[in-house]
């Protein structure tokens, strides 16, 4: 599917970091125009506007086709009618209405345009009545993107830190709100990683319900990072290299020995700790060994 389109550099005419409104406009251009399949405008529909004219991201009903539930609004929750929490950001008891406010009612369609690229749509974040400006949000995944249509949910990250590098929701600067897109029940998230921590370390995960432009988009899935703070929270450094491997299709996460070609692993995994040879030397001989030690 490719990664990731570089586009903050180029746009970001005062070098801050971020990309404000009119800068923003110049790369969505950009992206519409550069995106892999050749998205055109349109293509980031709406909650009430579908997918919008030709050129759009394949058929109706998103990547594969799938049939979805035709578009209708939520209902208009206000931040006043929503009592604040204080509980741990993941304490699994606790289901916590998250307030987003992006600057304008394309939201949606700005983050499909900049979806698979580095440039976050800033918005407010209001928690437990506490406002925390200027978040940055994207859209994220890759079944959960392509195989749900526009203006259905799609899975969200949100990054605390965009502009103010010490904000923190709760200890935190990144949340990863899942649409549990293939799973109705909402459980397998949570009862997998539940599982999992009874053997290793683990992200925390419970729910949220989001309301965005005073619009509630419902449910969703609140997952820890796997990042410094998570590593801070379960080993004695934050040292180390740490690894992602892309959603399907292109995930081949099963540690296969491909020989001792570096070229062929950045092919399957990404680095998302400091890139440098050492690190996927390590990688390669840990798959060499897991893969051709002999069992006796």
């Amino acid at each position: 599917m490719g990664g990731e389109r570089k586009l903050l550099a180029e746009f970001d005419q005062d070098k801050n970091g971020w990309l404000n409104a009119e800068e923003r406009q110049a790369a969505r251009t950009s992206a519409r125009t550069s995106a892999p399949g050749g998205r055109g405008p349109g293509g980031g529909g709406g909650r009430r506007g579908g997918f919008g004219p030709p050129g759009g991201f394949g058929p109706p009903g998103g990547f594969g086709g799938r049939e979805e539930e035709p578009v209708k609004a939520g209902p208009r929750i206000a931040r006043e009618d929503v009592a604040p929490v204080d509980a741990p950001l993941y304490d699994p008891k606790v289901v916590r209405t998250l307030f987003l406010d992006f600057e304008t009612d394309d939201w949606e369609a700005e983050l499909a345009d900049f979806y698979r690229t580095d440039v976050d749509v800033p918005a407010t974040l209001t928690v437990d009545g506490k406002q925390y400006p200027m978040v940055g949000v994207q859209f994220r995944g890759m079944s959960s993107y392509f195989t749900v249509q526009p203006g259905h949910k799609r899975s969200l990250n949100l990054t605390l830190d965009l502009v103010d590098k010490n904000q923190r929701l709760k200890g935190y600067k990144t949340l990863n709100l899942l649409n549990s897109h293939e799973d109705a029940s909402f459980l397998h998230t949570a009862l997998y990683f539940d599982i999992a921590r009874t053997y290793l370390p683990a992200p925390k995960v419970n729910y949220v319900r989001l309301v965005i432009n005073g619009e509630s988009w419902g449910l969703f899935v609140n997952a820890q990072q796997f990042n410094k703070e998570f590593l801070a929270e379960n080993y004695p450094n934050t040292k180390g290299a740490r690894w992602k491997v892309p959603g399907s299709p292109g995930g081949r996460g099963g540690l296969e020995y491909q020989g001792d070609d570096l070229e062929a692993y950045k092919r399957t995994f990404q680095i998302k700790s400091n890139d440098n040879e050492k690190s996927w030397k390590a990688l390669v001989h840990l798959c060499k060994v897991l893969n051709e030690t002999p069992i006796d």
